[in-house]
Parts: structure tokens; sequence; C-alpha cells
């Protein structure tokens, strides 16, 4: 696989995250917008993706955990329901990447860590959001 073509399929990805999340002129408006307390907010933040499912009963116990973790730590999730074809869509392109089985949900991807499952999600996200918080912080993984 050429370099070229790795860097655009990020770039949809980046894109497709971007889409998902803001409207259009709301994605731009974010980047584009001067202001040191914005990016500061942005950069001691903590940012993670949190893909679940309605009918997932890990996804709810996970949830908990994360809700408990949003009061402990300037965490910030963006929550995907695979019930969603946009968020699946995500999903899929995201599990084309970086898996070489299938993912599953409850899955979170917060710095450079791909969590999957309730019991790996359970044993390592605190230590990860914990380190990231003291080091200043973690952007969207995309």
């Amino acid at each position: 696989m050429s370099a070229a073509f790795c860097h655009w399929r990020w770039v949809r990805i980046v894109v497709l995250v971007a889409a998902c999340n803001f409207g259009a002129a709301e994605f731009y408006g974010v980047w584009a917008t001067p202001g040191k307390d914005k990016k500061q907010a942005k950069r001691n933040a903590v940012w993670a993706l949190y893909f679940s499912s309605s009918n997932c009963p890990r996804c709810d116990s996970v949830k908990r955990l994360v809700d408990s973790l949003k009061q402990k730590y300037r965490l910030r999730v963006q929550t995907y329901d695979l019930g969603n074809e946009k968020d699946y869509a995500l999903f899929s392109a995201l599990e084309a990447i970086h898996a070489a089985d299938q993912f599953a949900v409850p899955l979170i991807i917060v710095g450079d860590s791909i969590l999957m499952g309730e019991r790996d999600i359970g044993e390592k996200l605190e230590p990860i959001v914990k380190k990231l918080a003291i080091s200043g912080g973690a952007s969207l993984p995309y």
C-alpha cells in the first residue's frame, strides 16, 4: 500500500469524524477561531471516542465508568452508537485501519490506546486517562 494512499485514508477518516461531531461551519469555525482560552481548554482536556450499542449490556457498565471519570478528570468523550448508520460507518473505517480481527463494543480510543471490551476498559481506562491528564491532556484521536 502506498504512502499517499494511507495518507488520504487518514484524511478521509478525520473529515468523517469531524462531520459526525460538528456541522461543516462549526467544524471549520472551531479550527479557525483564534482564542487562547478555547485552545487552552482543548489542550488540557483528555478526549476519547466511545463506541457502544443500545442493545449491549456491557456498554452500560462502561458508560457508568466513563461518566465517573468525566467527574474526576477533564475527560471529554465523543459517543457513537452503532445503531446509527454514520456512527457504524466510522466504526467500520477505524476497524479496517486498526484491527487485525474485528472490533467489538464497547470500544474506547483515547490517546494512542484502543480499549475493547468491558474488562479491558475497566482495567486500563482510568490509568491511561490519569496519565494523559497529568501530562496536559490529549486531543481527539482523529
